[in-house]
């Protein structure tokens, strides 16, 4: 390898290891701030969580997003919100087929959903979606055209083969989107179909939560009710879903925004 080649991979690996350096820094300044602030004001709280155990009454589902937290939107302490968070805060089905659930499909996000209901007795589920889900756009890409009708057959074939890179999940599990994205292309124009499928899949994530056995058990007995959300990241705003009408309806608060 000539002289100039060697010195400029080097220059290359002396970058590389300096933005590493610097993530790290910036996470671990963070944490020294926890530490000094906030760690302070709930040191007492961690203490007892960590003797006693969570006792969580609410369950939220959400997506991954890095721009909202169920625990910051709800101003929750720790140990007051069981979380979880996949792409898109979705809720797959209940699998009726014992070979299938075997299996473990899905097993993140239905583990989570039994643990919280049937290990820690929680009262409320919430989902929670929120505005402009990539996880949503993601699955109209896949799943929807500009005519509606959906995306053609031979491409996402295609889609579903494996990645040589290791890829693939992702278009997995938007598939579980696909009957939402499909009811939206065929009922809204192009411009709209995001926001409604943002909504539409909130509707089938709590119509799916609600298909568990044992979710449906503590509904019957009045243990547990479920609950249907979506936040808005550009004005803050909170909306829940009507349990009857099933639209969402802006939850009002002391600091209104008007431009949501």
């Amino acid at each position: 390898m000539p002289e100039h080649e060697e010195d400029h991979e080097e220059e290359e690996n002396e970058s590389d290891e300096e933005k590493e350096l610097e993530i790290m820094n910036k996470l671990i300044h963070g944490y020294k701030l926890f530490r000094r602030h906030s760690h302070q004001a709930l040191s007492q709280k961690l203490k007892k969580l960590s003797t006693e155990g969570q006792n969580c009454k609410v369950l939220c589902i959400s997506c991954c997003d890095s721009r909202y937290d169920p625990q910051l939107v709800f101003n929750a302490e720790p140990g007051e919100i069981f979380t979880v968070r996949n792409v898109a805060n979705v809720v797959p089905k209940f699998d009726e087929n014992t070979e299938e659930r075997k299996l473990g499909h899905h097993h993140g996000t239905c583990a989570a959903i039994e643990y919280a209901v049937k290990g820690l007795g929680v009262e409320a589920i919430v989902v929670l979606g929120h505005a402009q889900c990539g996880g949503c756009a993601h699955a109209l890409k896949l799943f929807g055209s500009s005519s509606g009708s959906g995306s053609d057959a031979a491409t996402l074939e295609a889609r579903r083969e494996p990645n040589e890179d290791g890829s693939g999940y992702v278009d997995a599990w938007c598939g579980l989107i696909k009957e939402s994205v499909e009811s939206v292309c065929e009922n809204y124009d192009v411009d709209e179909r995001l926001r409604q499928l943002e909504h539409e899949n909130v509707r089938k994530s709590v119509e799916n939560v609600q298909s568990f056995p044992f979710v449906r058990e503590r509904i019957k007995n009045g243990s547990l009710q479920v609950f249907g959300g979506f936040f808005t990241i550009f004005s803050g705003g909170l909306c829940l879903m009507d349990p009857d009408t099933k639209k969402f309806e802006r939850v009002n608060s002391d600091i209104e925004d008007s431009s949501e």
